[in-house]
């Protein structure tokens, strides 16, 4: 890497911080974010393929953030979602 980082110009530094960023760990769980969960048949959404690979991809993101995802699943009246949100 010294060798390839010298012929292009990249500064022992430059380098160093760039092993430093690429090497950090996902931070540790803070606070949640939410996945409002709609459908009609709310355990369904999951046994999609498409939609659990949004979910996971989701998941997976908030983590490396510090973030965790957290499911809520909408009934039929809405307002249940507001007042739901801001306790917490």
């Amino acid at each position: 890497m010294t060798e390839i980082g010298n012929e292009i110009g990249v500064s022992p530094a430059t380098a160093a911080l760039a092993r430093y960023r690429h090497g950090r760990t996902a931070s540790n769980v803070q606070a949640a974010i939410a996945w409002i969960n709609c459908w009609p048949g709310p355990k369904e959404l999951r046994s999609d393929r498409e939609f659990d690979g949004y979910w996971e991809g989701a998941a997976e993101a908030a983590q490396k953030f510090g973030y965790r995802l957290e499911e809520f699943v909408a009934g039929p009246a809405l307002t249940s979602i507001s007042s739901y949100l801001f306790t917490r």
